[in-house]
């Protein structure tokens, strides 16, 4: 983990960051982050972009105050590519499925 300015880098959304990446953020522009685990176990890619600062706080197990700052993030998903593919041009359906 790295620490810049008083706060700690180094994860984002379950992924390692690596120094580029970090920079590119701090610099407020997009990074791509890929092979994303969703909850329901499937794969994906989104782009994070830094929004702003904000506080936070919360009493940990303990029932101490956790507090400090951290980024807000803006999620875009990039666009599946459509798949292409031979169309079938038969006249006869069936022979399509059969191609």
């Amino acid at each position: 983990m790295r620490e810049y300015c008083k706060m700690k880098f180094g994860w984002a959304m379950g992924t390692k960051l690596d120094d580029e990446q970090v920079k590119d953020l701090l610099e407020g522009k997009r990074i791509l982050l890929k092979g994303l685990t969703g909850k329901n176990g499937k794969t994906y890619d989104a782009y994070l972009t830094p929004k702003g600062i904000r506080d936070f706080s919360y009493k940990n197990k303990d029932g101490k105050e956790v507090s400090g700052f951290q980024y807000d993030y803006e999620l875009e998903f990039p666009k599946k590519k459509k798949k292409t593919g031979a169309r079938c041009t038969s006249p006869v359906p069936s022979r399509c499925a059969l191609s």
